[in-house]
C-alpha cells in the first residue's frame, strides 16, 4: 500500500463517516494551488493523530488579552465562551483543498460567537506532540453591528504537523481585524486555512505575520457577499536556513460595490524560500468594484528564492483592478552608503530590510497586538 492510500486510509479510520475524504488528493507540485509546495514525502515522518495530553500553567497568560489556549487541539483555558455546535459551514473555493478539508473534518472543533470586547482576543495554539499529525477548526461569528480584535498565534515546540482551520462569518456593519503570527521554529510543517464571509457594510483586515518553519502553508479566502462589504489582506514572511513558506490567497467579489486591498511581502535569507499565489475574482454582477494585489519579495542571499504569482480573474466589465509583482536584491549602492558612514554590512542589511517589513507591521494598528508581535519577534533575532 502506498503511503497516500495508507494516510487516508487510516485517516477515515479515526474519524467515522469521513470517508469521503479519500476523494481529496494530497498536494502534489503538479497540482497547480501546490506548485512549489510538496507535502507528500514530508508527511510519511508524522504519526496519525496520536495526541499527547499536557498540562497548561495559567502563569503564562497574557493579562491584556481574553485568552483562548488550544494544546494539541484540546481547550486548555478559555476566557470566552465556547459553543456546543461546530456548524459554521458554507461554500469555499479551498473546498477541494487537503489542508482545509483535513481541518474540517476533524473530531476536534470549537465554535465562538463574539461581540463587542472591551480587549482583543488572543487564540493561541500550542503543540508540542512529537512526530504527530494534529489537525482542527475554530468557527467565529461575529454579530451584527460589532468590533473585534483578534490574534491567533500558532506555536509549535517541537517538530509535528499542525493544521488548523480559522472560519469567520462577519455579519452586517461589523469590523473584524484578525492578525495572525508564526514565531520562527525552524522545524515542523504549519498549516492554517483563514476563510470569512464578509456581510453588507463590513470590513475584514487581516493580517499574516510568518517567521518561518521547516515548512509553512497558509490559505486565505475571502468572499465579499454584499455590497459595501470590503476586505484589506497585508502579508509579511521573513524567513531564515532553509525555512519553506507558501501563501495562497483569494479574494471573490459577488457582489457590485466591494472593495478589496492586498499587500504582501517576503524577505529571505540563507537558503529560504518564500512563494505567493493570489486570485482576485470578480463575479459577472459585481460591477463597480475597486481591488489591487500587490507582492513585493527582497532577497538577501544568492541562494535564496522567491515565487510570486498574482491572478486576476474577471467577469465584470465596469471594474477597477489592478495587480503587480517585484522581485530583488539589496541595492548594492545603498549598501556602500552604509558603509561609507562606518556602518558594517550586517548591520546595513538589517536596517534595510527592517524598512521593507515595516510597512506590513505598521498595518497593526491596536498598540496591545503591535506589543505582543514586535517582543517575540525580537526574541527571536528579527
Amino acid at each position: 500500500m502506498s503511503f497516500v492510500e495508507d494516510f487516508k486510509q487510516q485517516y477515515s479510520q479515526k474519524n467515522h463517516g469521513l470517508s469521503f475524504l479519500a476523494n481529496i488528493d494530497l498536494p502534489y507540485p503538479k497540482t497547480e494551488s501546490w506548485k512549489y509546495t510538496n507535502l507528500t514525502n514530508k508527511l510519511e515522518n508524522y504519526k496519525y493523530f496520536e495526541v499527547k495530553t499536557t498540562n497548561f500553567d495559567s502563569k503564562t497568560l497574557s493579562k491584556d488579552f481574553k485568552n483562548i489556549v488550544l494544546i494539541n487541539g484540546d481547550i486548555a483555558y478559555t476566557d470566552i465562551d465556547i459553543e456546543d455546535t461546530n456548524n459554521l459551514s458554507f461554500q469555499t473555493d479551498m473546498d477541494k483543498d487537503f489542508l482545509y478539508q483535513l481541518a474540517n473534518t476533524s473530531n476536534k472543533n470549537i465554535t465562538l460567537r463574539l461581540k463587542n470586547l472591551d480587549s482583543p482576543i488572543l487564540i493561541h495554539h500550542k503543540f508540542n506532540s512529537e512526530k504527530n499529525i494534529i489537525s482542527y477548526q475554530i468557527n467565529i461569528i461575529i454579530e451584527k453591528s460589532n468590533d473585534v480584535e483578534l490574534l491567533e498565534v500558532l506555536d509549535n515546540e517541537c517538530d509535528l504537523f499542525a493544521n488548523t482551520s480559522t472560519n469567520i462569518y462577519v455579519e452586517e456593519n461589523s469590523h473584524v481585524t484578525l492578525t495572525q503570527y508564526k514565531p520562527q521554529k525552524d522545524t515542523a510543517i504549519i498549516g492554517n486555512s483563514t476563510i470569512a464571509k464578509v456581510e453588507k457594510n463590513s470590513t475584514f483586515k487581516h493580517i499574516a505575520v510568518f517567521d518561518g518553519a521547516q515548512i509553512t502553508r497558509s490559505n486565505i479566502d475571502i468572499e465579499l457577499l454584499q455590497e459595501g462589504a470590503s476586505t484589506e489582506l497585508y502579508g509579511l514572511y521573513q524567513l531564515k536556513n532553509k525555512s519553506h513558506h507558501d501563501s495562497y490567497t483569494i479574494i471573490k467579489h459577488s457582489a457590485p460595490h466591494t472593495y478589496s486591498t492586498q499587500l504582501y511581502k517576503g524577505v529571505m535569507d540563507d537558503e529560504s524560500r518564500g512563494i505567493f499565489t493570489g486570485t482576485i475574482k470578480v463575479d459577472r454582477d459585481s460591477q463597480k468594484i475597486e481591488s489591487t494585489q500587490l507582492n513585493k519579495n527582497l532577497l538577501l542571499t544568492p541562494k535564496a528564492k522567491a515565487n510570486s504569482r498574482p491572478q486576476l480573474e474577471i467577469f465584470a466589465d465596469d471594474v477597477k483592478c489592478a495587480h503587480g509583482s517585484t522581485t530583488a536584491q539589496l541595492d548594492e549602492e545603498q549598501l556602500f552608503y552604509f558603509t561609507t558612514r562606518c556602518i558594517d554590512p550586517d548591520q546595513a542589511r538589517e536596517l534595510l530590510s527592517s524598512a521593507f517589513i515595516n510597512e506590513i507591521l505598521f498595518k497593526i494598528s491596536n498598540p496591545i497586538v503591535k506589543n505582543y508581535i514586535t517582543d517575540r519577534r525580537d526574541n527571536y533575532g528579527f
